[in-house]
């Protein structure tokens, strides 16, 4: 059409026209979908039967999740971008939708979004990753799930602040809401299996306590020190799962006829077979119920390791656990567990550092939440990704990075926007696939990096009073401690 020798006035307009086409073909939220499509099957984007997304509108239920999903892989991405996002694939399916950046609708049909729809994909998504373990990846055949806590800022509104208040000893108006979350990752597939959220000032265990459904009869729970209760390993050993804590720094660090360990049988050097008596007060988190249920007292095993080298953090460990077999499950082996364990600390870094979530964008707690679920939903899909790559490049799944893998991601979904027939659009997923497993970290057993900042940040003056109060000081290069109303 554009070489046309019968319009050739029209000629300059065709031109234009067909560039807009050919970035509209480019869309990444097509190539999205059509990426994910086997990994999030069709009937859970389908409309609802009634209610909210009940009808088939341009805003669908299957339109709005991609296009929350995207902003989520895209962190620097706005809702203004990811508006135009779903203008370039209505004009593409030939539906009318304004060209206006008016972001409000998009919101609205992003908060309409049904929390229980979500709750079942990133169910969805746990069932496949967890489906895709083998055998040989498990730990002596046991199932390992580790649990940690961890907290995010989210914006400073009056909703937020009610649920989840700032910090106590913050002026009002001087700090973030933050919300505190305990989540229960798998270590063989690397899928985030579980969460609870509550404000900053409840304490991780008191979450653990009312995330013990999500263990299985048969499961070990690996945690630190702060999961390290007495109630909690009993409940848990009454219900059929093991425990790999950390002791606590409360308690004795060698067993002793003088503490509540009693020691029943040496096993070995630095490994004591002991009996746990109950304390006498109830926590303060627990349910009398539950309370009741907790037995006595516990024979448990505590083991003392020593960490030698001289590039990791913590000098000597003191395990207490319900794996009493020495002979199946030795010292050496628990102690290297338990090294395990910080395989959540490099999940939470991910989520933080890799997709941003550290500082959260919704300004009402129920998007707060539809904001973390997404954000687990997104990174289960790359851990997806990475399990299908480590299975086709025969390498193991923790050598994969996770960063390279969504770095990929994100570049072939702008590839996928070439393809010409469904062969191409297989054969390029097969090399997506292909090229997440290259992406392999270094191999760098016991190395340790301390966090620290190189790069110097600006001098700004401290918000130190709230804002209609705040002055600024005349001399920007030397603040003092605090400002002046």
């Amino acid at each position: 059409m554009i070489a046309t020798p019968y319009l050739p006035a029209l000629r300059h307009q065709l031109g234009r026209f067909a560039s807009t086409l050919s970035a509209l073909q480019n869309a990444p939220l097509p190539q999205l979908q059509f990426l994910l499509s086997s990994l999030l099957p069709a009937h859970l984007l389908s409309a609802n039967e009634e209610g909210a997304h009940s009808r088939e509108r341009i805003f669908s239920l299957r339109r709005i999740f991609f296009a929350f999903l995207w902003q989520v892989l895209n962190p620097a991405a706005a809702c203004r971008e990811a508006l135009r996002q779903l203008q370039a694939e209505a004009r593409l399916q030939g539906v009318y939708l304004s060209d206006s950046d008016d972001t409000s609708a998009y919101c609205q049909a992003r908060q309409r979004l049904p929390l229980d729809r979500l709750e079942q994909i990133h169910r969805h998504t746990v069932r496949l990753a967890e489906q895709r373990v083998s055998d040989g990846q498990l730990w002596l055949g046991r199932v390992i799930k580790v649990v940690d806590g961890t907290t995010f800022s989210m914006p400073d509104t009056a909703q937020n602040q009610a649920l989840y208040p700032q910090e106590s000893q913050q002026k009002p108006g001087c700090g973030f809401p933050l919300v505190r979350l305990v989540g229960v990752l798998s270590l063989a597939s690397g899928a985030l299996l579980d969460y609870l959220t509550s404000s900053r000032r409840s304490h991780d265990i008191q979450l653990f306590d009312q995330l013990r459904g999500s263990f299985c009869r048969g499961d070990v729970v690996l945690g630190d020190r702060g999961f390290s209760s007495y109630a909690q390993i009993g409940l848990l050993f009454e219900a059929g799962v093991d425990s790999v804590f950390r002791l606590h720094q409360g308690r004795p660090e060698t067993p002793g006829h003088t503490s509540s360990f009693h020691v029943v049988k040496k096993l070995g050097r630095r490994d004591w077979l002991v009996r746990w008596t109950k304390p006498g007060g109830k926590p303060a988190y627990m349910s009398p119920r539950d309370w009741e249920r907790v037995p006595e007292s516990l024979t448990v095993r505590i083991i003392k390791s020593s960490l030698r080298s001289s590039k990791v953090r913590t000098r000597k460990v003191i395990l207490v656990t319900t794996l009493l077999d020495s002979k199946k499950y030795s010292a050496l082996q628990l102690a290297a567990l338990y090294r395990e364990r910080w395989q959540i600390e490099l999940t939470f870094r991910n989520l933080k550092a890799v997709l941003q979530m550290d500082v959260l964008r919704c300004k009402t707690p129920e998007m707060i939440q539809k904001e973390i679920l997404m954000h687990f939903i997104a990174y289960n899909l790359i851990r997806l990704l990475m399990q299908e790559a480590a299975a086709v490049g025969s390498v193991p799944l923790e050598r994969i990075s996770f960063k390279g893998a969504l770095d990929t991601f994100r570049q072939y979904v702008t590839a996928m926007g070439t393809k010409r027939t469904q062969k191409c659009a297989r054969a390029i997923y097969r090399t997506l696939v292909g090229a997440i497993a290259q992406g392999q970290v270094p191999y760098r057993p016991g190395r340790r990096e301390p966090r620290a900042v190189k790069r110097r940040p600006k001098r700004h003056q401290l918000l130190t009073a709230p804002r209609h109060q705040f002055r600024e000081y005349r001399h920007r290069g030397k603040y003092p401690n605090r400002a002046w109303a």
